[in-house]
């Protein structure tokens, strides 16, 4: 059995590539581009873990974000029904996959509009054929 440390390394060392190659046809279809900061660096949405279950935010679907030496992964909950959005936590790991931080939290954002988020909802509900998306 691999170990919870060994897996979070290995899924962390999986996203850190993903960003590298994110122009190639395998990354793609795990990462989608939601969106990218001032700084055009990009937020990618993990396709492979939308709506699974996450100890201790609940159902969840996981976007990242590389800056410099380090990776942060958002949580954030959804509601495709009543277009809601919330941040519910946020996870940041060093280069080498190591987690340096997790906060919880609960904050409501808008579902719409053209924002990392919006798109990263939009791409969701799309996906599992809600109404109106």
């Amino acid at each position: 059995m691999i170990s919870k440390t060994k897996k979070v390394v290995c899924t962390a060392s999986a996203i850190l590539a993903a960003f590298w190659l994110q122009s190639s046809s395998l990354a793609s279809e795990k990462f989608i581009n939601v969106g990218v900061d001032d700084d055009g660096n990009p937020f990618l949405l993990d396709t492979t873990t939308m709506g699974d279950s996450e100890k201790g935010f609940g159902s969840v679907i996981k976007v990242y974000q590389q800056s410099d030496n380090l990776m942060t992964e958002v949580l954030l909950q959804t509601s495709c029904g009543d277009d809601k959005l919330w941040i519910v936590g946020a996870r940041v790991y060093s280069s080498n996959g190591v987690k340096l931080s997790e906060n919880k939290q609960r904050e409501e954002i808008s579902a719409r509009g053209s924002s990392p988020g919006a798109n990263a909802i939009r791409y969701y509900c799309q996906s599992i054929g809600a109404r109106g998306w």
